[in-house]
Formats: C-alpha cells, sequence, structure tokens
C-alpha cells in the first residue's frame, strides 16, 4: 500500500500536446482550456482510489475516439530517461460504448511480485453527481489486505447537501453544491460533522474545496482548486476545467500549476512541495500523443533543490477501440 500513499503525496503530472507547443501557465485573457481526456481536477490524485466516483475521465471524448479499454503501466523510479524501470502497477480501465466506464482493474507490484489484484465493476447508471453503485472482487492468488481504496454508500440528498457513508468506517463524505452555503455556520448548522468526515464545497465532479473540520470552525487538510469560468467543452457548452490546485498534508504544502497552450489545449502542468514556504521540490512532466490523440506515454521528471539531483518515472497507454 506504500506506493500508493506515495502517489498521493507526491502528485505526478502529465501533458496533452506536441513537442512543438510551448508550454505555459494559463493567463486570463488568453483562449479559454478546452476539454481534456483526463479530468485533471481528479486524475493522479487520492481521488484515483474513491472508486465510487468513477469521474476520472470524460466521458464524451472517450466515446468520441472510441475507446473499449485503456491499460495504463507506471513504472518505479528511475535515474535513467530511456529505462522504464521495473513495474509498480497496472490499471486497466473497461468502458461501454457511451464511454462510460464498467470495471477498472487494478494490480500492484513489489520487487517484481504481484502484491495486490483487485476489479471494480460497476453496476446501473451514473448519477448526475458522478456516483455509481460498485462492486469489489479480490483475486483468489493475491490476500493481501486491501485498505486504501474507498467505497460508499448514497445517505441522503437533500436539496442542499449530499451525503455518502463510507462502507467500511461509517465516515461521511459530504457535498455543499449551492455556494450560499460555503461557510462555516453553514457547515456545522447543515451537516454537523465529526473531524473524521471530509466536507467539500461543489459536487463530485467539480469540487471547489475539500476539508475536514474540528471544533466547528477549525479547517484541516484542505485541498483548494480554481477552475477557469469559461471554457469549452467538447458538446460546446461552457465547462469547468482547473487551472490550480492547493492542497497541504502536515508537514508539506502542494501547489500543482496546470499548463495550456495559445490553443487552450492541455499540455501539461507542474507540481511543487514546500515546507514551511520552503521550496523543496518540482515535478514536471511531458506527455507523448498517439494518432488518435490520446495520451501514450508520460515522463515525470523531479528535482529537488539540487538540479543535479533528479529522477523520472515513465507511465504508459494503451487503447483498445471500437470497430
Amino acid at each position: 500500500m506504500t506506493g500508493r500513499i506515495i502517489i498521493s503525496l507526491l502528485i505526478s503530472a502529465l501533458f496533452l500536446a506536441c513537442s512543438e507547443d510551448k508550454r505555459r501557465f494559463f493567463r486570463r485573457g488568453e483562449a479559454a482550456p478546452k476539454d481534456f481526456v483526463l479530468e485533471m481536477q481528479h486524475f493522479f490524485s487520492d481521488s484515483e482510489d474513491n472508486m465510487s466516483f468513477p469521474v476520472w475521465f470524460e466521458d464524451s471524448l472517450i466515446r468520441t475516439c472510441g475507446v473499449k479499454t485503456v491499460h495504463r503501466k507506471i513504472y518505479n523510479l528511475n535515474e535513467e530517461m530511456d529505462d522504464l524501470g521495473a513495474l509498480k502497477a497496472e490499471r486497466i480501465y473497461e468502458f461501454d460504448e457511451n464511454g462510460k466506464i464498467v470495471r477498472v482493474q487494478i494490480k500492484e507490484y513489489y520487487e517484481g511480485q504481484k502484491v495486490s489484484d483487485v476489479t471494480f465493476s460497476y453496476s446501473g447508471v451514473k448519477d448526475e453527481n458522478g456516483f455509481q453503485n460498485v462492486k469489489m472482487t479480490r483475486a483468489n492468488d493475491v490476500n493481501e489486505e486491501l485498505t486504501g481504496y474507498q467505497m460508499y454508500d448514497l445517505a441522503q440528498s437533500a436539496t442542499n447537501f449530499l451525503a455518502y457513508s463510507n462502507r467500511e468506517n461509517g465516515n461521511y463524505l459530504f457535498f455543499l453544491p449551492n455556494e450560499r452555503h460555503w461557510g462555516a455556520l453553514s457547515v456545522d448548522s447543515i451537516l454537523g460533522p465529526n473531524p473524521e468526515d471530509v466536507i467539500v464545497y461543489g459536487t463530485p465532479t467539480a469540487p471547489f474545496k475539500r476539508f475536514h473540520v474540528v471544533n466547528r470552525v477549525n479547517e484541516f487538510d484542505v485541498r483548494a482548486i480554481d477552475y477557469t469560468k469559461k471554457s469549452l467543452k467538447s458538446d460546446g457548452n461552457q465547462g469547468l476545467n482547473p487551472t490550480e490546485i492547493r492542497f497541504e498534508l502536515e508537514p508539506f504544502d502542494y501547489k500543482r500549476n496546470i499548463e495550456y497552450n495559445k490553443n487552450g489545449n492541455c499540455i501539461g502542468f507542474v507540481d511543487s512541495t514546500f515546507s514551511m514556504e520552503h521550496y523543496l521540490m518540482r515535478r514536471q512532466s511531458k506527455f507523448t500523443m498517439n494518432k488518435q490523440h490520446l495520451p501514450a506515454r508520460v515522463v515525470h521528471t523531479s528535482a529537488r533543490t539540487n538540479k543535479n539531483d533528479k529522477n523520472t518515472q515513465i507511465e504508459t497507454f494503451d487503447y483498445i477501440y471500437y470497430e
């Protein structure tokens, strides 16, 4: 499970662009960011381990490209960019012809040996909030206890909030979709949360702020996401694409700046790590695209304060398409 925790803490980066595109952070006044096959407010974060909300891909783009299966391989850190390194994990996503996820298989490896193999199968229809019923099954040949995945049941859907109950520990995951309820008074009066509960301003598909609260008003483990207000979705409607993600996990603070080119295409992002406002580490990644303009390879490059102290991590994406 250590590998998954590290992934959650040191979020990886990825690019969507041809090599000749110039990298830049989004600036107001430039072309609004366009839709992207990976939902960047969720992908490569601990949201990937919340299996009750399969909101990691843009359904319409998966459908348009005719994607049936995405096979993602994650390799261990390596000093050589051209060396894949040892296999660390695999995630196999299966989609129906409408671009909806129907199954996810996750395998993890340690020193060349498979240590976990679990499949999540979805039933029914994903609701408007991104929630879907899911069932977990484990491979017979792998018996390691799984503790990093979360599954929820819908506890209550009210006019001003959504509540989901964690199947394992009973803690709540609350959502406050309406901005007029985004404040300590509303959180306390409407939700009355415990410190173990998670509060989210926004919706499961577009969260703006995620945190815990203690003594009614003191927030901790805060994650905040900034979005563009005018981004062009693939269906021609306006939507939200993230531009910056900030979160804290004592004793560190993390910031992710998402990059777009002048045409509004997402071409990557940069993760920076700080401790007590002191810069510690920078992680930048470059995405190589296939002929269908989908991610094929990611090379993550990390550098600490010593620029000569670098390492790389490679991920690959392979696709099977509907005929």
